[in-house]
């Protein structure tokens, strides 16, 4: 008989896998919170990653992803996720970091756009 944080982890597990993931994230997110030194908190950080990283997610945030798996790696270092966890984080960083780009990028395009019609403004 697995005890009451694993069960959690595994009924959000079958609920992401589903299509479910508000409710997987909320079952993950509990036993994060109410089971603290249980085995079973690295497989919930593991899950919730995931969930947060998953495109079709309607809460998709590569930075809490990001964040979660690092939680992950710092308070589970030696736990079955841990070369994953690096995996998606490197990935994630990446991917936040070219996020970040594309948006100063399209600042600096808005910024050329303004002073462009200025000019076509101004007499000449």
């Amino acid at each position: 008989r697995r005890a009451e944080p694993a069960r959690l982890v595994e009924r959000a597990d079958h609920l992401a896998h589903d299509g479910r993931p508000v409710a997987a994230r909320d079952l993950y997110e509990r036993v994060v919170r109410e089971y603290p030194g249980d085995p079973a908190r690295a497989e919930a950080l593991w899950g919730l990653g995931v969930v947060q990283c998953d495109p079709a997610s309607p809460f998709r945030d590569y930075r809490a992803g990001y964040t979660t798996f690092g939680r992950l790696l710092a308070e589970h270092p030696r736990s079955t996720f841990e070369a994953d966890a690096r995996r998606w984080r490197a990935t994630l960083s990446e991917l936040l970091a070219r996020e970040e780009e594309m948006a100063r990028m399209r600042s600096q395009l808005q910024r050329l756009k303004r002073i462009e019609v200025e000019l076509e403004r101004s007499p000449r």
